[in-house]
């Protein structure tokens, strides 16, 4: 599965996404549905049956300029046909990488900025229970997520590495 990576201009754009159900031989494409605004996507990862794009969306139209991003979240069950998602429980912000723990739970990193103060954070979820956790402002910002053997997410800035997370004994297949 892939997708593309801005839709921009006034209006509602759509992005194009490609999907293969047969390791990459064939692909089908297909659009988003309508995004408001300006509405870059991060990334795509697969998690509880679906696919889950991620990034940010911005206010249309120039009365909105200045108004801070918001998280972004389309899923999708089988690669083309997505839904846009309701963030609104995440606040300000947008995403810039996800992982999933060792418990299966789902773990969004995310950045938010303003009044040139540039500030990360980490969410597990995205929906009405999702919980939010400030990593710091300034210029060590976290960069990078993934998980480690163990199921403990790390997550990495310049200077700073948070590991956290839930980990599980996974069964190892020979």
């Amino acid at each position: 599965m892939a997708i593309g990576g801005n839709a921009r201009g006034q209006g509602r754009p759509r992005l194009p996404v490609w999907a293969s159900t047969d390791g990459g031989r064939t692909w089908r494409t297909a659009l988003t549905p309508r995004l408001h605004g300006y509405a870059p996507v991060s990334g795509v990862l697969w998690h509880d049956g679906r696919w889950i794009a991620y990034g940010a969306r911005s206010y249309g139209g120039r009365e909105d300029y200045g108004k801070p991003d918001r998280p972004s979240v389309l899923t999708s069950a089988d690669g083309l046909h997505r839904r846009v998602e309701d963030t609104s429980a995440l606040g300000e912000g947008r995403i810039r990488g996800a992982s999933v723990d060792g418990s299966g739970a789902l773990v969004l990193l995310g950045l938010r900025s303003g009044d040139h103060i540039f500030c990360g954070m980490v969410w597990t979820g995205f929906g009405v229970d999702a919980e939010r956790a400030e990593l710091g402002c300034g210029d060590a910002l976290p960069s990078a997520i993934t998980t480690r053997a163990d199921g403990k997410v790390v997550i990495a800035g310049s200077n700073d590495l948070w590991v956290g997370g839930a980990s599980a004994h996974r069964p190892v297949s020979r």
